[in-house]
């Protein structure tokens, strides 16, 4: 992320078509930057590589939703942990360098666009977080010390007023992996840690699971999204530099409310 809004702005800036890998960049601003770029120069493509975590559940998700299965939204609970302990002597990431990977913390950024896809966007953030292994290996076998966290816990509202409960981790050793459950005032939906979906409604005794036959099912075409948008014939969906604004806003909310205790509101 550290070289993505130097070399997106020197691309644009030369008539070059552009695809940037995930998390968007260090920080909002430097994510502001590259969407502003990009609208000078709206002849040119501009576009994300789209998190994949959830091309598989995303279809039938927002199919239910959107056709009122769960009454009102009221909560979700997104769990996104890894499962296995602390790697205390463990080495050095490019994702744990805070110089090279900003404010990106695990993979929150992804889940929180991931859920934007369904649920729509947050409005205000509170959050804490861990870093239960300060000291990591560099290249050189030196104990370096860290400071992205390895354990999050992020409260969030919806526009709707539902609340979201995220917690995500790399020292959760033997948990249950991915689960997310939304509950609404009709309807409950689960998804499992192998994205199997089980939902219920209002007089149902227990869950059932949800058919999603892969014909049904998104899958990853990012570049042929791309060529297709440069030749005129599509226009991108997934992902255009506004959602990379949106999740690199909310991630930078979860880090500056993580360090100050407050609740911090959206757009940053």
């Amino acid at each position: 992320p550290y070289m993505h809004r130097t070399l997106t702005v020197a691309a644009l800036e030369s008539g070059k078509h552009v695809l940037c890998q995930a998390r968007m960049a260090n920080t909002a601003q430097e994510a502001r930057d590259m969407l502003d770029a990009s609208l000078r120069h709206p002849e040119l493509i501009s576009q994300l590589v789209p998190t994949s975590q959830t091309y598989r559940i995303d279809n039938v998700l927002k199919r239910m939703i959107n056709d009122g299965f769960l009454g009102e939204n009221l909560s979700v609970e997104l769990q996104r942990l890894q499962t296995r302990f602390p790697t205390v002597d463990g080495d050095l990431d490019w994702r744990h360098h805070v110089a090279f990977s900003g404010y990106n913390t695990l993979n929150i950024g992804a889940s929180y666009e991931a859920m934007m896809r369904w649920l729509g966007q947050g409005n205000r953030v509170m959050a804490m977080s861990k870093l239960h292994v300060p000291y990591r290996s560099n290249a050189a076998g030196e104990p370096t010390s860290v400071v992205i966290p390895d354990h999050v816990d992020v409260l969030f509202e919806l526009a709707n007023g539902a609340q979201v409960h995220m917690r995500a981790s790399e020292t959760t050793g033997l948990s249950t992996g991915n689960e997310t459950w939304i509950h609404g005032s009709e309807g409950t939906i689960y998804v499992d840690r192998r994205q199997n979906v089980f939902a219920g409604r209002r007089g149902d005794s227990e869950l059932t699971e949800v058919p999603n036959p892969r014909s049904e099912q998104a899958y990853n075409r990012v570049e042929e999204e791309f060529t297709n948008a440069i030749r005129g014939v599509e226009e991108i969906t997934m992902a255009p530099f506004e959602t990379g604004v949106r999740y690199m806003e909310w991630t930078e909310a979860v880090y500056r409310s993580s360090q100050t205790g407050q609740t911090v509101y959206l757009p940053v």
